[in-house]
């Protein structure tokens, strides 16, 4: 049974050596090499993991504005130099992003710079909470 992807056939061992390369920023190409999944199945997860992410930022976002928080809302409000120019790089890689998930990839970006120490850490704690 898989804690963090419910009614997956991928074992749990294996879902987490996937997150752990998502966690790691690893292409989904690299990921299924190394996981044995197929590349189609790993984006998929990828995909999964961004919406799960973006719903978790907006989450944290309305919180903050409840409570009188000054925190503004990352990418497209605030978004100061640092974080732009880690989100730029970040998105070189991709040499181009789908209008569909310009979104997801944005908050991943805010995501990953929020939590750059413990990224892989606070995903299980996420996913444990909220299974995929």
């Amino acid at each position: 049974m898989n804690r963090y992807f419910r009614f997956s056939k991928i074992s749990e061992k294996t879902f987490k050596e996937i997150l752990q390369n998502f966690a790691e920023d690893q292409t989904a190409t690299d990921t299924a090499n190394w996981t044995d999944v197929s590349v189609r199945s790993v984006n998929a997860i990828f995909l999964r993991i961004r919406e799960r992410i973006a719903t978790s930022q907006e989450n944290r976002h309305r919180d903050a504005k409840r409570l009188g928080s000054d925190y503004e809302i990352g990418w497209w409000g605030d978004f100061d130099d640092e974080r732009y120019i880690f989100h730029l790089d970040r998105m070189k890689k991709f040499h181009g992003i789908s209008e569909r998930t310009v979104y997801l990839h944005a908050r991943e970006s805010e995501f990953r710079y929020d939590h750059q120490s413990d990224i892989y850490e606070y995903l299980l704690l996420l996913l444990r909470k909220d299974p995929l």
